[in-house]
Formats: C-alpha cells, sequence, structure tokens
C-alpha cells in the first residue's frame, strides 16, 4: 500500500473520530447551564418564585432537573463508599460558593441502596429517588410525574404548576400550584407488610414573611416505586418548627389562625400541635390543639360576645361585659375609617398581638395577659370548670405598655 494511500486513510480515521467527538452528547453540566441560562433569559423580578410560564421555560426547568439527575447518579456511581454525612457536606459546600449548582441540595438514606434527593433552583424544588442496580445508580421516581391520586395538592410539583399565574386557571387553587420546594424525608415506622415509608416535608414559595405554607405527604415504598398514602396542605412559621415521633403518633408544630385576633407575618401566631396516627395500614389526621388554650378560649369570648351569642359556659357576666365594652370602642374607632366598600362584615379587628403572652400560675387558677398594638395589656383569670377553661376575671392596664 502507497503512503499516499496510507495517509488518505490515516486522514480518513481521523476525521470519523473527529465526528464521533462531535457528536458526543452534552454533559449534564453544559445540559444544566444551558437549561439556567434560557431560564434566566427568561427571568424577571420575582422568577424564582414560579417562572412565567411559557412552554420554553417549562422546558428549561425540565432540562434543569433532569441534567441534575443525571449529575447525581453519576456522582453517587463514582463513589466506593456511600457516607451521607460526607456527601452532604460536599453538596452543602458547592452551594456555598454559587447562587445556582448542578448539585442536588441533600440527600437522605430510605434503605440500603436506595436514597431520597432534593434539588432546588431558587424556590422551586424537584424530588426523586436513586437506587442503585447493578453496581450503579439510576432514577427510580421522580415526584414530577407522581400520580396525585386523591391527594391534589401534590400537583404543585407537576413543572406546569410552576408557574406565577398558575392559580388563574380555572378552578386551579393554591393548594395545587406552586412553585414548592423540598425541605426534608423522614423515615417513618414501616407499615404493616414491613415496607420502608417516608415522610416529605416540603414548602411552597413565597415572597416575605416567616408564616408560610407547607406540604406534608406519606410515602411507600412497594419495591419499585414510592406510593402515595396521605398528603395535606397546612401552615407552619419558620422559627417555630417542630417534629416529634412517639410510636404510631407524628406531632408537628402548625400555625392557625383567630377570628379576633391578628399576628404579623414573621410572628409566632397561632401556635397548633398537629398530630396524626401512623397506623401500621392507615394514616389517620387528628386533628391540631393549640398550645396557647387561653388565647383560643378569649378568642371564643370575644367572638361570641361580638356576634351576641350565649358564652355564660365561657365566662362570667362581668368578663362579658368587659369583653362587650373592648368590642364597642373597637366597633366605633373602626366606623371612623375612611370606606372603601371592601369591609368584611365577619371581621373584626382587636388589635395585632405584641409579642407571646405572659402566664402566670395563681391559686385556685392561672391568668394570661397579653398587648396588642391598639390596646394596653389585657389580663384574663381563668379556672378549669368541668375539664375546660372558664373566665372568672378580666382587667385592662391603658396607661400601661407591659403587663404587670
Amino acid at each position: 500500500m502507497s503512503k499516499a494511500v496510507i495517509a488518505a486513510l490515516g486522514g480518513l480515521a481521523g476525521l470519523v473520530l473527529l465526528g464521533q467527538a462531535s457528536a458526543a452528547p452534552p454533559t449534564p453540566e453544559a445540559r444544566y447551564a444551558e437549561a439556567l441560562a434560557a431560564l434566566d433569559a427568561k427571568c424577571d423580578e420575582f422568577c424564582g418564585y414560579g417562572i412565567n410560564g411559557s412552554l420554553e421555560e417549562r422546558r428549561a426547568l425540565d432540562a434543569l432537573w433532569d441534567a441534575t439527575q443525571d449529575w447525581t447518579v453519576a456522582y453517587l456511581s463514582d463513589r466506593r463508599k456511600i457516607d451521607l454525612r460526607k456527601i452532604n457536606t460536599d453538596l452543602v459546600n458547592r452551594h456555598a460558593h454559587e447562587r445556582t449548582n448542578i448539585a442536588p441540595d441533600a440527600i437522605f438514606a430510605l434503605q440500603p441502596g436506595l436514597y431520597g434527593v432534593l434539588s432546588s433552583w431558587e424556590w422551586t424544588g424537584n424530588v426523586f429517588l436513586v437506587e442503585k442496580h447493578e453496581g450503579r445508580f439510576r432514577v427510580a421516581w421522580d415526584i414530577r410525574k407522581a400520580d396525585a391520586g386523591a391527594f391534589p395538592v401534590l400537583k404543585a410539583w407537576h413543572t406546569d404548576r410552576a408557574r406565577n399565574d398558575c392559580e388563574k386557571d380555572g378552578n386551579a387553587s393554591r393548594d395545587v400550584c406552586g412553585p414548592i420546594i423540598g425541605n426534608e424525608i423522614k423515615l417513618l415506622p414501616r407499615d404493616g407488610d414491613g415496607r420502608v415509608r417516608f415522610a416529605l416535608l416540603a414548602t411552597y414559595g413565597q415572597l416575605a414573611e416567616t408564616t408560610v405554607a407547607g406540604q406534608l405527604s406519606i410515602w411507600t415504598w412497594d419495591g419499585t416505586a414510592p406510593r402515595i398514602q396521605w398528603a395535606k396542605r397546612y401552615t407552619y412559621n419558620f422559627e417555630d418548627a417542630s417534629w416529634r415521633q412517639h410510636g404510631e403518633l407524628l406531632k408537628i408544630r402548625a400555625t392557625g389562625w383567630w377570628r379576633m385576633f391578628f399576628a404579623c407575618g414573621t410572628c409566632i401566631g397561632r401556635q397548633m400541635n398537629w398530630t396524626i396516627r401512623i397506623g401500621p395500614h392507615r394514616i389517620d389526621d387528628l386533628g391540631m390543639t393549640p398550645v396557647v388554650a387561653e388565647l383560643d378560649a378569649l378568642d371564643e369570648i370575644f367572638y361570641r360576645v361580638w356576634k351576641h351569642l350565649p358564652a355564660d359556659d365561657l365566662a362570667t357576666s362581668k368578663v362579658q361585659e368587659t369583653a362587650a365594652k373592648i368590642i364597642t370602642e373597637r366597633e366605633a374607632e373602626e366606623a371612623s375609617w375612611p370606606k372603601d366598600g371592601s369591609g368584611n362584615k365577619d371581621y373584626l379587628y382587636l388589635g395585632m398581638l405584641a409579642g407571646l403572652p405572659k402566664t402566670t400560675s395563681e391559686r385556685g387558677g392561672h391568668s394570661i395577659c397579653f398587648i396588642t398594638d391598639d390596646s394596653g395589656p389585657l389580663r384574663t383569670r381563668f379556672e378549669n370548670r368541668a375539664g375546660a377553661l372558664f373566665a372568672t376575671e378580666m382587667t385592662r392596664f391603658p396607661q400601661s405598655d407591659s403587663c404587670p
């Protein structure tokens, strides 16, 4: 064979190799960067709290999650040993130096070879599971594609629900609209068939304040994919979050609302203990109970007095008279305000609570004192009667700025 032919063949081989190299698929990092650029190009001031909703943005968001999943699979597969303490430290460090990073936020162990992963872009999140198969990891489940079944709130995870105009779609409620981001994955007692169960705690994207909407969902791993067992939206405060497990009982701190009092969006507000029973074959919502029962009792007293409903089972006539006087003063003040036609006849503003109430134990009962931004301290004495709180005395301190 002549040197010319050999040179020609060598050149042809080089072209083939060059073509193969140019045809190599882009890396997860390159795909992530491309998707992020597409999102940033459409980004407005509040883009981190929901995309604008164009098909291009939805595709970019899906591409972003896909790239993170592929990166995570390779990241875990390249490790001889899975040490989640070291891995999660590494993930935190990766995010500490960049606004966005292809790495997920955190990884949680569900059972040997099965892990739950949280990832996010600003206030928009994704949750997926990876499992080890034939020596390497693969994506086993993606919450974007999960069937909501009897729990529509799970739709908030779907990419087309991460739009900031989601609630404008027909009957779409805020419960089924994102964006939403995963906070933590917690293992629960196995079910009656010995299968792994876990809870996913998440938060809906919100522009401000520390009182936010959360989502709790409970899943069972059936060996192939997680199956939804229960899900619900609730409200909680970042500064008052707690999680306690006592056997079958799960207790979570939540936030509720009074009818007559108000708490600011960055205040603790109406603290509630939410109890859920995690039984072998079913999940039961046992409801919420107030942490400060006296404030709930006062709220009910004021509401009944305002609505001219019987309250003799809650308070003495003297307490009811004092409450009626406070209500009359507030109504007179509100009557002097400019009217714009937006008044709510089912709501009377008695003031925003200033700080936490002060409780004092006394012989035969106890008292609670609190302050609103529109009144001086109000102290109410309670006794327990027939297993319920009963107000026996209500005292105002209009000239003071603190509870005595």
